[in-house]
């Protein structure tokens, strides 16, 4: 048995006498000490505002609390909200930037066109001058010249009719996939790359007459254009079904949007935010701006018509 020294009381362990003269307030009076700053100190659930003796009940409660998980649900929806509103901004920005690049640019791809075509004729007129000199040669011209006679006029119902064959699989890749895309339907056996190094491209228009295309600085906006509208339909439907799974869509319910964890659902808004930047890149190549994308685009198709 133990007898508190201050009070006299008997306890039956060392532990019980040691709680009783740190929290029994008579015998706290008898050591003289203040009973408000000796007060064992208490935690309060932030929810219903419940107090606890330790962190641990606290635990153990906030886990049933129903106003902790409306607190819980009431920031994760502002944490959301925030970055929402700064992928509206981003966008917005890069809207202003694209619009102001098109201006900027527009007058300098006019000039920049003239001024290739009077290179390319001048090139083509020294390159019929010029004499052949071996077997080889000739019979390289002659493939190519054949390869060129039997390409498919390319024109601008041929680009719209293939639109259908464009899948979300192909926008999410970025350049390589509307490259494959391009290839495989609207471009097939209608293009030809006859300089890689110098991105030269030739094909036929509705008329069969040759058209020069270095950087497929004519094709590109045509294509990117027949593709518009049907690219943007694409990537809002696929953005819709994403945000319903992920619980972000406006017209989920509770338990929808509690489904996921937050950090899924910025990974899913970061990716939601480049398919955007892909489709505005997309709206831009096909008003005559320049984009990143149709350079990679550019590229990859004259590597797989070479």
């Amino acid at each position: 048995m133990h007898k508190c020294q201050f009070c006299k009381k008997t306890l039956s362990t060392n532990s019980a006498l040691n709680l009783h003269q740190r929290t029994t307030k008579y015998c706290l009076i008898k050591q003289g000490k203040n009973i408000i700053n000796n007060k064992p100190k208490s935690v309060i659930c932030n929810g219903c505002y419940k107090s606890y003796s330790n962190i641990y009940n606290l635990a153990i409660h906030k886990k049933t609390c129903k106003e902790q998980k409306s607190i819980s649900l009431k920031e994760e929806y502002n944490i959301l909200k925030k970055e929402k509103i700064k992928l509206q901004l981003r966008l917005k920005n890069q809207e202003k930037k694209t619009e102001k690049r098109i201006k900027e640019s527009s007058d300098e791809k006019d000039t920049r066109i003239r001024e290739l075509e009077q290179r390319l004729d001048k090139i083509a007129e020294k390159a019929l001058d010029r004499p052949t000199t071996t077997t080889t040669t000739n019979n390289i011209n002659d493939n190519r010249i054949n390869q060129i006679n039997n390409l498919t006029p390319l024109t601008d119902k041929r680009l719209l009719e293939n639109v259908e064959h464009l899948t979300i699989e192909h926008i999410k890749k970025g350049a390589p996939g509307y490259t494959q895309y391009a290839v495989d339907y609207p471009l097939k056996n209608s293009v030809l790359c006859v300089d890689f190094a110098r991105r030269k491209a030739v094909y036929k228009d509705e008329h069969g007459n040759i058209i020069n295309d270095p950087g497929l600085e004519k094709l590109a906006p045509k294509f990117f254009s027949a593709i518009e509208e049907h690219n943007a339909k694409l990537i809002d439907q696929y953005v819709e079904e994403r945000y319903k799974e992920a619980g972000i869509h406006e017209s989920c319910t509770e338990k929808e949007r509690n489904k996921y964890p937050i950090g899924y659902k910025i990974a899913v808004m970061n990716t939601v935010s480049e398919l955007y930047t892909t489709k505005r890149q997309v709206c831009s190549i096909a008003n005559g701006g320049k984009e990143p994308l149709s350079n990679d685009f550019t590229r990859g198709v004259c590597a797989k018509t070479s």
